[in-house]
């Protein structure tokens, strides 16, 4: 009888430790599943970290080749479109502080005036970086499809590129229209002769 009984409760162990094995295959089993659904959603989550990285890493590129903006840095903003809203709403701060002179170029893209006036104004920009440290000139380039959302530089102009200052005082006058520079020639040489005459 003993032994009977001892059998009957070794079947039961059997039949316990059986179902425990089994329970724990089946919960090892849905944790595999699920770490396999929620691998494709890291990696969305690791691609979409990499790809506002990377573009944080271009703003900041930008943001660093033409001037960061602030007080006491020389800002030189080139905006084309709306991935430069940060360097528009610092221009228009510039613009409205009453301390800045402007000097700004529209352009329109396709434009072969424009297209043939743009690297000069980049070669400026890059050039009056490196002058006498003046933080309240500004060089800036917009493209004519934001130049809506300018503040205080004026009506919008009539022909492409249109270049002109905009002085503390919110004053305007049109490079065009400048009797101080020899040929209106969209030279970067003759851009810094006409922003080192007029800023004095």
């Amino acid at each position: 009888m003993k032994t009977k009984r001892f059998r009957n409760r070794t079947n039961q162990t059997n039949r316990t430790n059986q179902t425990n094995r089994t329970n724990q295959t089946n919960r090892t089993n849905r944790t595999n599943r699920t770490n396999r659904t929620n691998q494709p959603n890291r990696t969305n989550q690791t691609n979409q970290t990499n790809r506002t990285n990377q573009r944080q890493r271009n703003n900041n590129r930008r943001h660093k080749y033409f001037g960061g903006g602030g007080a006491n840095k020389p800002f030189r903003p080139y905006i084309n479109g709306h991935n430069e809203m940060h360097q528009m709403m610092e221009l228009n701060k510039r613009l409205a502080d009453g301390q800045s002179h402007v000097f700004l170029l529209v352009f329109q893209d396709g434009c072969p005036p424009c297209e043939s006036t743009k690297p000069e104004w980049k070669q400026l920009q890059k050039q009056l970086k490196h002058d006498k440290f003046e933080p309240d000139i500004v060089i800036a380039a917009v493209n004519t499809g934001m130049q809506h959302l300018l503040k205080g530089a004026g009506k919008a102009p009539e022909g492409l590129p249109s270049i002109r200052y905009i002085s503390n005082k919110n004053h305007i006058h049109e490079y065009e229209e400048s009797t101080h520079v020899g040929p209106h020639d969209r030279t970067a040489a003759s851009f810094r002769k006409w922003i080192h005459h007029t800023r004095k």
